[in-house]
Formats: structure tokens, sequence, C-alpha cells
């Protein structure tokens, strides 16, 4: 990817290099990716994928900012679905992670091998 204007981000740390890597190669480039806690501009850098967040996108989406708190909190399957989450990438123990499986929003996709992170596909929508 081309970021003719942006420059170069710095790397990524290397306990999420791997995670990086899995989403360039094996997420389509529109994907709308959830992750923990607020998403980090220098995802959307690291991997030129999109990660919705309560900022990005409130000013547009009036209902944006309430689906975004219902959704990390508590993975509410109408927040997920106006979200259009593609994937979802959780580091560490986010609270929308064990209700999204239970909800069976999302499958396991890839993770490390010390489980500092883990990359799900949403199951459907």
């Amino acid at each position: 990817v081309q970021r003719p204007f942006v420059g170069t981000p710095p790397a990524p740390p290397p306990e999420l290099e791997g995670a990086t890597l899995w989403i360039k190669k094996n997420t389509p480039e529109k994907a709308r990716i959830l992750a923990s806690g607020q998403a980090s501009p220098m995802w959307i850098l690291w991997t030129g994928r999109f990660f919705p967040g309560i900022t990005l996108l409130s000013q547009f989406y009036p209902n944006h900012p309430r689906m975004m708190a219902q959704l990390q909190s508590a993975c509410d399957p109408e927040a997920f679905r106006f979200e259009k989450i593609d994937f979802a990438l959780a580091i560490g123990k986010p609270p929308w992670e064990a209700a999204c499986v239970r909800n069976r929003l999302i499958e396991l996709a890839a993770e490390d091998a010390n489980h500092a992170w883990r990359i799900y596909k949403a199951t459907g929508r």
C-alpha cells in the first residue's frame, strides 16, 4: 500500500507483528475490524484496514457512539450488524470477546503461541 502523504509508519511492537501480518495477508482490503478498546490509528496504518472507533464516525453517524459502546462492552448483536464487523482483534481480554463467542457472532481464525492476541472472523450478520 502506497501512502504518499503519510510516509512509513513505525513498525508494530514485536508482540503484535504476527497479528499485523495475518490481517494484511488474510483479510480483504475493505474489511472492518473490531479491536480491543479504542482502535488505535496505528492499526489502520500498519494494516491498511478499517478499525471502527467512537471518534472516527460519530460526527457522520449519530447512532455510532451508542452502537460502539454497546459493541465494546457486551458485543450487542444489533451493534455488531450496524457496524458491519468482518473480523475482530482481541488483545488481552476485551469485555466483548466472550459475549461475541457466546452469541456465535465470531469464530477463532488465528492466535499467537503466547495467546497475546486472537483474531476472529465474523460468522454472519
